[in-house]
């Protein structure tokens, strides 16, 4: 099976919802299985001191172990039997999907509320064609004034920047920009990070990956990109729909980071977080709760882009409430370069 068709199968939220599911299930048994059976195994003793003729103690004693090391065991058990199936099963592919970036990415539905730390579905790969689309046409700007807050200094840096010529632009994502990537440049082969690397066309370059967020752009998103970091070349971080719940990490580190990235002349930009529609289109608030607080925290040596605010005024088309098609991605691309 080729690695597009595994990836739209691994990423299809009903089967990942069943493997995460499964997974917790294990994580589960792994910790709560040996706590109760040490548990019981104590009781026991201490009835055997009171009891100590009483023989069934005894077979109590061995199942009790027996179900301490099964509990511990069974799920790398588990793990280590769907690892070993052939590479090309679909199944192992998956699992090993869930497992690798279960720290980065929980694939479920959006969260309901706000202790329940989980990003948005992040499908991956999705077919350029026009089935499934839905269309926001929505043009009243009254939504979007929370998203519309002057910020003075992040407005004098926009300015600043636009004076200047860009010879590189380095874009910096989740899937949504390796959608874009995918879309203008007709490559839907190897377009993630992880599979293809860094992929330059042009003067574009783009470093991105499904299902990332901050923990990514720090460990492997900014590392991969720095060795562009220099004269000329526009930076352009489109993060955060995978963990809206983290708006203050990402100005944290952004803004401890920003002196590095420009010291060598190049101009960073951080695009707001676009929105959903359909079925997602209840998360909008939490990415206008997002975009405000990124846009109000960060320097004032980032350039601040709103295309949220864009693309709900001028309206946009997503293949699942989530990722955009190939025109509306298009859009996004051209709207970011028009304010460089």
């Amino acid at each position: 099976m080729d690695t597009q068709s595994i990836s739209t199968i691994c990423n299809d939220p009903g089967l990942l919802n069943i493997l995460k599911i499964v997974k917790r299930i294990l994580d589960f048994i792994q910790l709560v299985g040996p706590l109760l059976s040490i548990i019981g195994l104590v009781v026991l003793f201490v009835n055997m001191i009171n009891n100590p003729d009483e023989k069934k103690n005894f077979n109590k004693i061995r199942n009790l172990f027996i179900a301490l090391v099964l509990t511990f065991f069974i799920p790398i058990i588990v793990d280590v039997a769907i690892r070993l199936v052939d590479e090309e099963s679909t199944l192992s592919a998956c699992w090993s999907n869930v497992v690798d970036n279960s720290e980065d990415a929980d694939y479920i539905l959006p969260y309901d509320d706000d202790d329940l730390k989980s990003p948005i579905i992040d499908s991956s790969l999705y077919d350029p064609g026009e089935s499934g689309e839905s269309e926001n046409t929505n043009n009243t700007n009254n939504t979007n004034n929370t998203n519309n807050t002057n910020n003075t200094n992040n407005t004098s840096s926009n300015d600043s920047q636009n004076n200047e010529k860009v010879e590189k632009i380095v874009y910096i994502g989740d899937s949504r920009t390796v959608q874009m990537y995918a879309y203008s440049n007709n490559d839907w082969g190897n377009v993630n990070y992880s599979e293809g690397g860094i992929h330059e066309v042009g003067k574009e370059i783009y470093v991105a990956e499904v299902s990332m967020g901050l923990k990514w752009l720090k460990n492997t998103g900014v590392p991969a990109a720095e060795k562009y970091f220099k004269s000329g070349t526009a930076v352009v971080i489109l993060m955060g729909v995978n963990d809206l719940y983290n708006a203050d990490g990402y100005v944290s580190y952004i803004n401890n980071n920003i002196s590095n990235w420009t010291k060598n002349g190049s101009k960073v930009y951080f695009v707001s977080v676009n929105p959903c529609d359909g079925k997602y289109q209840s998360n909008n608030s939490k990415i206008e709760e997002f975009n405000k607080k990124v846009k109000n925290g960060i320097s004032s040596k980032v350039g601040w882009i709103d295309t949220y605010s864009y693309l709900k005024s001028k309206g946009f088309k997503t293949t699942d409430g989530i990722h955009y098609d190939a025109s509306t991605s298009k859009k996004i691309n051209n709207y970011i370069k028009s304010k460089m």
